[in-house]
């Protein structure tokens, strides 16, 4: 990894990752595991083979208390995923739309679950593989 630079405020940390494109996506998968992440934009591979993301993580507080509802309680659970898309051959935006849609769709089918919504963050387009 090149350089990462951060930069804090009171709702987000910015982050930014310069170097090989599997190492900044490598990184980029870890941090959205430890909480909601704002994707910017991936460049192309530079002349020596490097990239630069952007993204932002989440630094406001949560919403509800870290106990977490009572017993017999309602609760609302938000979950941020990232999924990879195949390469398509319509607008980005339109097949993200429709996963998103999809995932709704699923997530409403699981046991105790009442509603279930998609909010689509960003599509972002992956660097082609190395040679």
């Amino acid at each position: 990894m090149d350089s990462v630079t951060t930069e804090v405020s009171s709702e987000f940390t910015q982050v930014q990752l310069t170097g090989p494109a599997d190492a900044v996506a490598r990184l980029m998968e870890h941090l959205s595991g430890v909480g909601e992440v704002i994707f910017g934009p991936v460049s192309q591979p530079a002349a020596g083979g490097n990239v630069l993301c952007t993204a932002q993580l989440v630094t406001r507080p949560p919403a509800v208390s870290p106990a977490g509802p009572v017993s017999g309680q309602r609760a609302v659970v938000t979950v941020q995923s990232v999924l990879e898309l195949d390469p398509v051959a319509h607008a980005a935006e339109d097949a993200a739309e429709g996963v998103a849609s999809s995932v709704a769709d699923a997530a409403g089918q699981l046991p105790g679950v009442r509603a279930a919504s998609t909010r689509l963050v960003a599509v972002v387009g992956l660097p082609g593989a190395r040679e």
